[in-house]
């Protein structure tokens, strides 16, 4: 009778919650069993190889990431991180470049029926349709499917940190877990720098023949900067503010439709600074800013001609219970005295996701997915265009019992744009970075925030990156597919 009565009740809870009940299944509360010294990186990330379409139970994956492979009983989330769409959103040549992101951001959580071959068997089918599409120069999707622990009860001490991977192109700049009973969060839970990357500082000569206004243009014309990464797609030349990484993956064609290159902000990702003169690239204009919940601040005018060309602050998107995005990676400042110094001219990146669902959450502990400050110019290395800060991430902490939420400090602002070295005159600083996401299912620590980040300089015409999204009433479950071990 008293497991009758326990199911009853679990029955009753759901109902008042509105949940499906039927529709929806439980994967294996507490798996993972009790944890007591949560640290370092606890998820294991398969990047989606082939288009996985709504009402498929099947799922094909590359190469695991990550300590623990996939096995039967297992949960996962599945999630669409970039989205392009078509071509035809990257053609217009004005405001409406690259203005829609599609489907990207949508997730949904499933139970591993069984692994193997490089194929995810789901028990149940997928709500969502997730596609996968990575050709160069074409409108780029990607989707990844995460393990996502299943604990008891979990401790991150206050000593220890938990973090993802980081973000390669195709996987990685998650954290998520589910813990079926108490979550003690004393520690810290850093995803900020983790999402999508800046673009990165290219040094050119000039003798480009496009105008200076071009939204979008080739690398091949030798002039302007590089747009950052973000859910519409990537450029090929990229920066990761986590452990300084510049990806140089060499001149052989743009992976944007028609340009890696122009002012214009692809999605919610910072356009490149424009250069006055596309002949000598020498009046340089400073990266936009990553966006998210917020739009990022656009990069400050030319030098000398002052022409109001810097890169454009990446675009704000409104998060829903079902989909959220990583924030966007800031646009690259001109550059024609750089040297090899690449960093001091890259954008930011963007902050990560962490999506949490527990029964209770108790401790003071503190979850970061702030996107990152944009390099610190150097003196001694360039008097160009400032860079583009990041966007903040997005953050989902659900809990049954949410009371103990408000003693986590939750920090999703955006990060600042980098100001210029000072020198024969100010060239365009970098705009800041749009706020992130912060949803929760009661309200989180007073010290959170979802700030934009603020501009590399109050001179030639940069902005600060505008307030994120903050929502504290989200339902612990809704139709994202397998239920919280809390409430199974």
């Amino acid at each position: 009778m008293k497991s009758l009565g326990r199911w009853l009740s679990i029955f009753f809870a759901l109902l008042t919650l509105g949940l499906p009940v039927a529709a929806q299944v439980c994967a294996v509360p507490g798996k993972d069993g009790p944890v007591t010294t949560l640290n370092g990186v606890v998820n294991t990330y398969y990047p989606g190889t082939a288009n996985a379409l709504a009402g498929a139970s099947t799922i094909s994956v590359g190469t695991a990431r990550g300590a623990t492979a996939l096995s039967t009983g297992d949960m996962v989330l599945i999630i669409q991180m970039q989205d392009g769409v078509s071509n035809a959103s990257f053609t217009n040549n004005t405001t409406t470049y690259a203005t829609g992101v599609g489907t990207a951001g949508t997730y949904e959580y499933g139970l591993v029926q069984a692994f193997g071959g490089g194929v995810v068997t789901l028990r149940t089918p997928l709500i969502n349709s997730y596609r996968n599409a990575q050709t160069a120069g074409n409108a780029r999707q990607t989707f990844q499917v995460v393990r996502v622990p299943q604990y008891s009860v979990a401790t991150v001490p206050g000593a220890n940190t938990v973090t993802p991977l980081i973000w390669d192109g195709t996987s990685g700049g998650i954290v998520a877990f589910d813990v079926a009973g108490l979550l003690t969060l004393s520690g810290t839970i850093n995803a900020s720098g983790y999402g999508f990357r800046g673009g990165a500082g290219r040094v050119y000569d000039g003798s480009g023949s496009n105008a200076n206004t071009d939204v979008r243009f080739s690398s091949a014309q030798d002039n302007g900067a590089t747009k950052g990464e973000g859910a519409a797609g990537s450029p090929r030349n990229t920066y990761a503010s986590v452990g300084a990484v510049y990806t140089w993956a060499g001149t052989g064609g743009d992976f944007y439709p028609n340009g890696d290159n122009g002012y214009g902000a692809p999605g919610n990702a910072g356009g490149g600074g424009n250069d006055g003169d596309p002949g000598g690239n020498n009046e340089n204009s400073g990266g936009g800013g990553g966006g998210n919940g917020g739009t990022g601040g656009h990069g400050g005018n030319t030098w000398s001609s002052n022409l109001d060309i810097g890169g454009r602050g990446g675009q704000a998107y409104s998060p829903a219970a079902n989909r959220v995005i990583m924030g966007g990676g800031g646009g690259a400042g001109t550059s024609n005295n750089g040297g090899n110094n690449h960093a001091s001219f890259s954008g930011a990146s963007g902050g990560g996701l962490v999506l949490l669902r527990s029964a209770a959450v108790a401790g003071a502990g503190t979850v970061n997915a702030a996107g990152m400050n944009a390099p610190a110019p150097t003196a001694t290395c360039c008097d160009d265009g400032g860079t583009g800060g990041g966007g903040g991430g997005s953050v989902v902490m659900l809990a049954v019992n949410s009371a103990g939420l408000s003693g986590i400090a939750v920090n999703a602002r955006g990060g600042n744009g980098s100001p210029t070295p000072t020198g024969s005159g100010d060239h365009g600083p970098g705009g800041g970075g749009g706020g992130g996401v912060i949803l929760s299912s009661g309200a989180v620590g007073g010290g959170s925030s979802v700030a934009g980040g603020a501009r590399g300089a109050a001179t030639w015409n940069a902005t600060a990156g505008t307030d994120g999204v903050r929502n504290t009433a989200q339902a612990i479950a809704g139709g994202n597919g397998s239920l919280p071990g809390a409430l199974c």
